[in-house]
């Protein structure tokens, strides 16, 4: 007992336990070992700290900073040893081979190593056991460990490790492991790892987590990935681990049976490629590992291949190489087959077979829009790539047969191409179907000398393209080396037509003079559309002299639309083109441009550069720099100065307006006088033939940033102009004379900027201008002066801000947009600010028109006093307010527009006036006095209300082309898209700019309406009720009536005692009731008028009652019938009674013909009143007809002699407006 008290009492103080250290480390030194430390505390018995442990022997160095423990040694009393933490900081171990081995001992038999030690008269609990910051050299190779912590205890046979924690500095892995130290030594494991960092900017750091079961003979594994794809893996893995550690076999040698299913992804850098199904098996041993894959994906290659296929895989994996029993590609209409072996136990070796077939491979190539079917696809080959370890590949390829059908023609095919380390060799390359071919045959050697040859027979492109036709022609052949090669070729492609391109001719030459290639395109008359137009190029060649390290270009093309000519020099190098633009010239309606100088062009995949490029036509240049930097970075500047507005006017345009100026000031000594000459120097789109400018304009920019970032782009440019002038050419009328006027507005400067930067617009411009003295330039009197300025921009995001201001003291300019007026005087203020996005701006308004007043000379009108304004605080609802005076009269019209930028914006207005003057003019004025009502959206226009007239005053002197309606059973033939056929019966106007019109008005006449004209002078009164219905024709009621008046017929006035005209639907068909009478001496004679306006019909009364001939000849001679003796009488009664539409007209013209004593009087008609016509015959003799006809309505008369010379022939001779003489032989049957 003593003894026991005497040792503890050592452990347990800190001078006792340094005196045990020293005893140890006595034992532990010897001549092949070292052991020692730089400082120790604590004791055996709670725990010892140590600083700056070393340990070394022949193959281990292991150095620890600091050793921390504690442990418990009360637990020892129930039966266990319980270590409360230990923890290693800064292990450095370094491992290396024992030079001297010992000689190998039996072999490890683990279960009697087991049952010598085990079970443990105690159990070990182990806790907080960790090792931070550690380093691991093995023959040369660093091992870094971040830290490893667990906890972990043995009771009897039972191990286990928890809160296992390992991390190093690309991974990491904690979980939880039990084992059973008795055979067959079970295990039971969870292990979660994660990488640390991702894999790239699209692929996730990978993770996962492992489940073990089972023992160390067979265990069963579960595993999930997750991170760049979601693959579960299960199964079971036979090690005979435990045999192996039993010395019961001398290898390891496992059997896998697993099954890897993967989820549905995308390929991760490979959006296209997109994964659907996944599935792989693998059963055996390493040296025979099975492979069995089944997997579905879509690959959607480009815009124009998209495949949807099954892939099904059965292989063997033997050591060193890998055999493909097959590995088939299938898709719905064909499939692809491979097999073969890759070996890498050497070289690596692929020897490989493949067929194709497909019976429909268009189904996956996109080819609907490319006039292009492919059909019944068959391929089989054989691949051959062998890469040794010195690098030097060799690869063969044989494709002994291809065949397709291409649009219904049969394609045949086959190739060779071989790389022995030292020469590509392309051989028995050919296609061919029907007589049409393509054979190449040629070969590079390392030395990079070539020998080529082709030949190309195409009578008929249209077999392999519908949209193309023509015949080509080819022969080539190259040799030399890749620096210097010698070009031999001849292509002849004649009739070739794509589209719309019609080329009739193209021929390409080359040809190899004194060491220098030289090679010639041609063709001429190529027809090209261009808009709804086809353009010409007259001739191109193109030709290139020289080798790929050094040539010339040479470019001339001649077309309708211009000409350009380009020389160049450049070379091939740094895998690109580098060279200089010597010269340029560009000759189109926007000028002839001239290159001031030479620029150095470059174009590669790492860069493509134009170095300072500048053309000059006149006084104006044109220069630009850009350069691409990897195919995205985009640096740029361009500078148009002094380019001469002048090329928007029209010659016609400058000549006119120079005609009406004091002195020309458009056209003058520094252009030339040549009109064609000139011509050529105008832009295709001119300005309006009443504009013209004068002055020059100036645009500056610069472009930076990447391209396929449109956000870090930044954008600049600046447009100028200084001194500029506009010439309005308009009309006046003075005195009833139409005066040309001209209005002349100078812009001392227009400025505007745009800039783009960080995805933000900004958009600043201004522009001054004032009204010039047309006939007294340098007057510094400005009769008007104007302002316009903007400043807008646009985020990143689309949202808006900004404003537009506008300031105008005088508004003459408004003459040249709106020729219909003259005389505009007044002011225009206004500002709109803006705010919102791009799909939903919203615009605050505020515009006033005030004092302002013009004419309207086409009306007679002059308008004055008119104020208006619009405005709104955003773009939900704008007000809208015009007042003016026309005449007497005031008009107001005031309204509201709601949502304008949406499909649902409406519009409401409401129009009053009293006694608005609406015409002017010496044969019509009138006024208006509207209540009028109007509502409009996308689905319909609304107009209600009344409109009175107070007064019209009309006098017709001949009927306005207008006025003489088409027949409604008129068929017209050949009739010219540009004029239109007057007929009510097809006017339905139920529509405005394609949107349903609907109205309801009540028209209601004042009572100083007259109307005057062909005879008809009367007031009218009454009243209208318009209705227009949807999809339908306007339809009228009501009743206009002739108040009082008086109607003049051949000289002879009868007086209006009653008319009506009623209106029941048709507004241009009303019924008629109209009764005019005329007395002389003690006869009361007159008409009576019904139907109606397309339907007519008169009868004839009177007091006392006379028959209706003499009705008639009282009405309009004065005298009965029978008391007519002119034949100007008598047509004057036929006139009138056809005029007047009266019944019994065969009666009546029977009255007068027997009165004046003819042989023949009738009206013959055409079929329009208007054709009508009088004619009177008489026989001179027998055998001679006098016939004289003279139109009722139309100037027109005809003098005709009938001369009978036998029964059968008879002779007519006609004049009039056409001189005529027939000869007529009639026989009889």
């Amino acid at each position: 007992m003593a003894a026991i008290i005497t040792f503890s009492g050592i452990l347990a103080t800190n001078s006792g336990s340094q005196w045990l250290l020293g005893r140890i480390s006595s034992l532990v030194n010897s001549e092949s070992q070292t052991f020692n430390y730089d400082q120790a505390d604590g004791s055996f018995l709670r725990g010892l700290n140590l600083h700056g442990v070393y340990f070394e022997n022949a193959t281990t160095a292991a150095q620890v900073e600091q050793l921390h423990s504690r442990w418990n040694p009360i637990t020892l009393l129930d039966g266990e040893f319980v270590l409360e933490s230990l923890r290693v900081a800064g292990l450095q171990l370094t491992l290396t081979e024992n030079p001297n081995p010992p000689p190998p001992g039996p072999p490890l038999v683990l279960e009697e190593l087991l049952s010598s030690i085990l079970p443990l008269p105690i159990g070990i609990q182990l806790n907080n056991i960790r090792l931070d910051g550690a380093n691991i050299t093995q023959n040369g190779t660093d091992f870094a460990l971040n830290s490893l912590t667990f906890n972990a205890s043995l009771f009897g046979r039972q191990a286990e490790i928890s809160n296992l924690a390992f991390e190093i500095p690309e991974a990491s892995l904690n979980g939880d492991i039990s084992a059973t130290l008795r055979r067959p030594y079970s295990v039971e494991a969870i292990l979660n790892w994660q990488y640390q960092e991702d894999i790239s900017d699209t692929i996730a750091a990978p993770e996962g987590t492992l489940e073990l079961s089972g023992n160390l003979d067979t265990l069963t594994l579960v595993h999930q990935l997750s991170g760049p794809a979601e693959l579960n893996s299960n199964g079971s893995v036979e090690l005979g681990l435990a045999r192996f550690l039993n010395a019961e076999t001398d290898t390891i040698n496992p059997n896998l049976d697993l099954t890897h299913t993967l989820s549905p992804m995308t390929v991760p850098g490979a959006e296209q490629l997109a994964i659907n199904s996944f599935t792989l098996t693998t059963q055996g041993t390493p040296d025979n590992l099975g492979l069995n894959a089944n997997a579905s994906v879509d690959a959607a290659i480009n815009d124009s291949l998209n495949i949807q296929s099954d892939i099904r895989t059965q292989a063997f994996l033997r050591g060193s190489h890998l055999d493909i029993d097959s590995l088939a590609l299938e898709t719905e209409s064909g499939q692809v087959l491979i097999d073969g072996r890759v070996d890498w136990s050497d070289a690596v070796t692929i020897n490989a077979n493949y067929s194709i077939e497909d019976s429909a491979p268009g189904s996956y190539l996109a080819l609907e829009d490319s006039g292009i079917a492919l059909e019944n696809l068959q391929s089989r080959g054989q691949v051959e790539v062998i890469m040794p370890p010195s690098g030097d590949m060799n690869l063969s390829l044989q494709v002994p047969e291809l065949r397709v059908m291409v649009n219904d023609r049969v394609i045949a095919g086959s190739s060779a191409l071989s790389f022995d380390g030292n020469r590509w060799q392309l051989s028995q390359f050919r296609l061919n179907s029907d007589d049409s071919h393509i054979d190449i045959q040629a070969e590079m050697n390392s030395d990079q000398t070539i020998q080529a040859a082709g030949v190309i027979n195409i009578p008929d492109l249209s077999a392999f393209h519908p949209a193309i036709a023509g015949t080509i022609e080819a022969n080539a052949n190259i040799s030399g080396n890749m620096d210097a090669p010698v070009i031999d070729l001849d292509l002849l492609a004649s009739q070739v037509q794509f589209q719309d391109i019609v080329i009739p001719e193209l021929t390409i030459v080359g040809q190899n003079r004194a060491g220098m290639n030289e090679l010639e395109l041609r063709s001429g008359q190529i027809q090209v559309p261009v808009a709804e137009t086809t353009e010409t190029i007259n001739d191109v060649m193109l030709r290139l002299r020289g080798q790929p390290s050094a040539h010339n270009m040479l470019l001339r093309v001649d077309s309708s639309l211009g000409e350009i000519r380009i020389n160049a020099d450049g070379e091939l190098a740094d895998g690109g083109w580098q060279g200089r633009l010597l010269s340029s010239v560009i000759d189109t309606p926007l000028g002839e441009w001239q290159q001031q100088y030479g620029s150095q062009l470059q174009f590669s995949s790492t860069l493509s550069r134009i170095d300072d490029l500048c053309w000059q036509t006149q006084s104006a240049s044109l220069c630009l720099s850009a350069s691409l930097e990897d195919g995205d970075q985009l640096a740029a500047s361009w500078q148009l100065t002094e380019y001469s507005l002048n090329n928007f006017n029209r010659i016609e345009a400058e000549r006119a307006i120079d005609n009406a100026l004091p002195e020309p000031r458009l056209v003058d000594a520094a252009e030339p006088s040549n009109a064609a000459s000139s011509t050529q120097q105008r832009l295709p789109w001119p300005l309006p033939s009443n504009l013209a400018v004068n002055g020059t304009i100036s645009i500056n920019g610069e472009a930076s940033g990447s391209i396929s970032d449109f956000s870090t782009l930044r954008l600049t440019t600046q447009i100028s102009s200084q001194a500029g002038d506009l010439y309005m050419l308009g009309e006046s009328v003075e005195e009833e004379e139409i005066i040309t006027s001209i209005n002349q507005f100078r812009w001392p400067s227009l400025d505007v900027n745009a800039e783009l930067e960080d995805g933000r617009w900004l958009l600043q411009s201004e522009l001054q201008f004032y009204q010039a003295d047309v006939e007294q330039p340098d007057n510094t009197q400005q009769a008007m002066r104007g302002r316009i300025t903007t400043d807008l921009s646009m985020d990143s995001d689309q949202s808006l801000g900004g404003n537009l201001q506008l300031a105008f003291d005088d508004l003459g300019w408004v003459e040249a947009l709106a020729p219909q007026v003259s005389a505009v005087n007044g002011q225009l203020q206004g500002r709109i600010d803006v705010s919102g996005n791009m799909e939903q701006p919203v615009l605050a308004t505020d515009i006033e028109l005030s004092d302002t007043r013009f004419n309207v000379p086409a009306a007679g009108l002059s308008i004055s006093d008119v104020n208006a304004s619009i405005f709104s605080e955003d773009s939900r609802q704008f007000s809208i307010n015009l007042g003016m005076r026309s005449g007497d009269g005031q008009l107001e019209i005031n309204g509201s527009l709601i949502d304008p930028f949406l499909e649902s914006r409406e519009l409401s207005l409401e129009i009053n006036g009293d006694d608005v003057s609406v015409v002017n003019l010496d044969t019509l004025s009138a006024t208006a006095s509207p209540h009028v009502t109007v509502l409009a959206s996308q689905q319909a226009i609304d107009i209600s209300g009344e409109i009175e007239i107070p007064m019209v005053d009309l006098t017709v002197a001949e009927l306005p082309e207008s006025a003489v309606d088409v027949s409604r059973d008129a068929v017209i033939v050949a009739q010219p898209e540009e004029r239109e056929i007057d007929n009510t019966a097809t006017t339905e106007t139920s529509s405005l700019a394609g949107i349903p019109l609907t109205s309801s008005l009540v028209v209601r006449l004042g009572d100083n309406v007259h109307v005057s004209g062909f005879g008809l002078n009367a007031r009218l009164e009454g009243e209208l009720d318009i209705t227009q219905r949807a999809q339908a024709t306007p339809v009228a009621y009501g009743e206009l009536g002739l108040a009082s008046g008086e109607l003049e017929v051949y000289g002879r006035t009868l007086y209006i005692e009653q008319g009506k005209l009623l209106f029941m639907g048709s507004f241009d068909n009303p019924a008629l009731d109209i009764r005019a009478i005329r007395e002389v001496e003690d006869m009361r004679v007159g008409v009576q008028i019904n139907g109606t306006a397309r339907n007519m019909r008169s009868t004839l009364f009177s007091t006392p009652t006379l028959p209706e001939g003499d009705i008639l000849a009282v009405m309009i001679t004065g005298r009965p019938i029978a008391e007519i003796g002119s034949e100007q009488d008598g047509n004057a009664l036929i006139g009138a009674a056809t005029s007047l539409g009266i019944r019994q007209t065969e009666g009546i013209v029977n009255q007068i013909q027997s009165q004046l004593g003819l042989d023949a009087l009738s009206i013959n008609s055409s079929g329009d009143t208007s054709d009508s016509s009088l004619m009177l015959g008489k026989y001179i003799t027998p055998r001679i007809f006098i016939r004289y006809a003279v139109g009722l309505f139309e100037t027109e008369n005809s003098l005709a002699i009938d001369y009978t010379m036998t029964e059968r022939i008879k002779l007519q001779a006609t004049s009039g407006e056409s001189q005529s003489i027939d000869v007529t032989y009639t026989v009889e049957q």
